[in-house]
């Protein structure tokens, strides 16, 4: 139901992201908090930073509020958010400045325009790249670490204070809309107790067990979307940074609250961008609206939001696997060959890919309708032999029937994997005779022999190239796994060959997988 609910928005705001006048396109930060230069863009309206501890996804949230002048509330600039600790006794240590930049691209009613901000000395100072006559843009900005709301802790002198001097003010229905959407109750009303900068909530349920508490009996997960929604429930055409979304929600609330706040964004015009730790908050948000950061020994920089990338910072191990399923053995060592090759193009651990063979592709339509009704068909990849192309429009129809979608190849020819092999390696022989330790001319005499040898025998035309194949192997000491596998990652790195073009199909589908 969710993904259905997702699917919508996410190609109703794609659609409307072009039409809205004010929107936050681009940001470069430089020698900022460990960030050398960084440049992200966001694509989509609502946009999730994401990425394991110290990547700097607070640090770029904090930049993007420097951009507007906030029209609700005080602004943001980058003296206050990035502070420089001084004194005057040059003994203790102290913050010393670098050429901090923070520059921006953004459309402010649908024109493009720039701004920078550079720090020289000790101050900041704006600019915009030349341009006369141009002023600072204005904008509701809302910024606000979820994790860090005031604890009832630190406004327990509420309590203290008694009734005298106590203000009461009840929080319009509208503003707690929002959490009506996200929490499992439903509150009669909502009052916001305050005295001078602190406050507390107090709500009042219809539900006759919990008629009325304050916020020190809520969860924090209830506090957190109760301030959240009364903060923004009403904003129009504003920009939303907030820190640590998840803070303190259970994962399917996390996903109720992400798909809440793409529909505010849709009907207010908002650009909501948010950090999280979370794959459910990440996967709330389309390709493009996934952002992560990842921090290495060249500084910060932006990965793409690939599963595996995501779960080995997230979790330091791989959760799921891609598994890819093969007719036999050869067939399967082929397939190793391949991903021997793709494996550093793609930045890709072999172990997250499982290369495995089954009895045979009578078994496929089984395993099809199986992974199928446990939602698990799109870690696998099937792969048949050229000579069971033939069969690959009744597994997918098999998967349509399922009302899923195949990830399904079929290996180089008509013929099989066997036969393949032993056609590339009579066609390359001088190549392939320096990987097995021979001479160019024994290496072209041994395979052209048995070739000739086995011309005239009768049988299965697998049987015979299999016979083929494990004399060629005794001869040269090797078995036939092996010549596989160097078949395959030879013939994926020839320009133009069928092995070529078939592993172009497999990166497709891990990328895919990843996505």
């Amino acid at each position: 139901m969710l993904k259905d609910e997702f699917e919508r928005i996410w190609e109703q705001l794609t659609q409307k992201r072009p039409h809205v006048n004010n929107r936050l396109e681009q940001v470069r930060i430089q020698n900022i908090r460990g960030i050398v230069d960084i440049s992200i863009r966001f694509p989509y309206p609502v946009s999730v930073l994401a990425g394991p501890n110290a990547c700097g996804k607070t640090t770029v949230l904090h930049a993007l509020g420097c951009l507007y002048i906030n029209k609700l509330g005080r602004s943001f600039t980058p003296a206050k958010l990035f502070p420089d600790f001084k004194t005057k006794n040059p003994d203790i240590p102290h913050d010393s400045g670098g050429n901090n930049q923070i520059s921006y691209l953004y459309y402010s009613n649908k024109v493009p325009s720039e701004m920078l901000w550079k720090r020289n000395a000790d101050k900041w100072n704006k600019s915009y790249f030349g341009r006369k006559g141009v002023n600072q843009p204005e904008r509701i900005v809302y910024l606000r670490n979820l994790s860090q709301l005031s604890s009832p802790a630190e406004i327990i002198s509420l309590q203290k204070m008694g009734q005298e001097q106590i203000n009461c003010d009840e929080i319009p229905p509208q503003l707690i809309t929002l959490a009506h959407q996200i929490l499992p109750h439903h509150y009669a009303r909502l009052y916001l107790l305050s005295h001078k900068a602190k406050d507390l909530l107090f709500a009042e349920r219809d539900d006759a067990d919990h008629p009325s508490y304050s916020e020190f009996h809520m969860s924090a997960g209830e506090r957190a979307i109760l301030r959240l929604s009364r903060d923004i429930s009403t904003l129009h055409d504003a920009l939303i940074l907030i820190d640590e979304i998840e803070a303190g929600l259970h994962p399917y609330t996390q996903q109720v609250l992400m798909l809440e706040l793409q529909r505010l964004a849709l009907r207010q015009d908002l650009q909501i961008i948010v950090t999280s730790h979370s794959p459910f908050i990440l996967e709330s948000v389309p390709s493009e609206g996934r952002i992560f950061l990842e921090r290495s020994d060249n500084g910060v920089t932006v990965t793409p939001p690939y599963r595996d990338f995501v779960q080995r910072a997230l979790y330091h191990q791989y959760l799921d696997l891609l598994s890819v399923v093969c007719e036999d053995d050869i067939s399967e060592e082929l397939v190793r060959g391949v991903v021997e090759i793709l494996s550093p193009k793609l930045d890709l651990r072999q172990s997250i890919i499982q290369v495995g063979r089954d009895t045979g592709k009578d078994e496929f339509n089984h395993y099809i309708r199986a992974l199928a009704k446990f939602n698990r068909l799109d870690q696998f990849i099937f792969v048949l032999d050229g000579d069971s192309r033939d069969y690959k429009d009744q597994l997918e129809k098999t998967a349509k029937t399922e009302r899923c979608s195949l990830m399904i190849l079929v290996l180089p020819g008509e013929y099989s994997p066997e036969r393949y092999i032993i056609t590339t390696l009579n066609q390359y022989s001088s190549e392939y005779a320096e990987h097995f330790g021979c001479s160019s001319h024994d290496f072209r005499k041994i395979v052209s022999d048995f070739i000739q040898l086995y011309e005239k025998s009768t049988g299965k035309e697998r049987d015979i190239a299999k016979e083929i194949l494990h004399s060629i192997s005794l001869e040269i000491k090797t078995d036939e796994g092996r010549i596989a596998r160097t078949v395959g990652r030879v013939e994926t790195s020839r320009i133009g060959s069928d092995m070529e073009i078939f592993s172009r199909g497999l990166e497709e589908f891990i990328l895919l997988w990843r996505s």
